[in-house]
């Protein structure tokens, strides 16, 4: 917490009177901010991967799916089903159709975290089917989706440069 409290002090003193030197100094800072997320994450994302297996294997041995804890939540269409073929009862409900974009929203958070801890296609999946219940709660055609998908990525581009906008200049500005 410190450190991010120091660090919003050198930004304010930076943003207070921003100099050509001093708006290298702030994108410097960002950049290390950013280096020590990826650094924090890609250890959090390891550790999370490591516990994940740790209970999978645990679970395994004690015939659960996964751990209460992380109920309720969404699930695929044929889990119930699942859960019964191998010998256990689900309890389960369908939700309102006033609360589903909600358990839609927290879904889409969960599988991407999970994808973050472990970036495999299975995961990738997972999100996509989110995306593709949500594209459908709204009511919007899947072809007129990827239609629309097209158009923006024709007029604002795709991810495929790489690259990240740390600010801009406003045309007469001085720096």
């Amino acid at each position: 917490m410190e450190d991010t409290n120091e660090l919003a002090l050198e930004i304010e003193a930076i943003l207070d009177q921003p100099s050509h030197e001093q708006m290298a100094g702030l994108i410097d800072l960002f950049e290390g901010l950013v280096e020590r997320s990826e650094d924090l994450a890609t250890s959090r994302g390891q550790e999370v991967s490591r516990q994940r297996r740790h209970i999978m294997q645990l679970e395994a041995r004690v015939g659960m799916a996964e751990s209460k804890e992380d109920l309720p939540k969404l699930v695929r269409d044929r889990i119930p089903e699942i859960i019964l073929r191998s010998g256990r009862t689900p309890i389960y409900g369908r939700v309102d159709k006033r609360d589903f974009a909600g358990w839609l929203y927290k879904k889409l958070h969960e599988e991407s975290c999970e994808f973050m801890a472990d970036p495999s296609p299975a995961e990738l999946i997972d999100i996509l089917e989110v995306v593709y219940a949500i594209v459908d709660m709204y009511g919007i055609p899947r072809k007129q989706f990827e239609e629309a998908r097209l158009v923006k990525a024709t007029q604002a581009g795709a991810f495929s440069n790489q690259y990240v906008l740390y600010g801009y200049q406003v045309k007469g500005e001085s720096s």
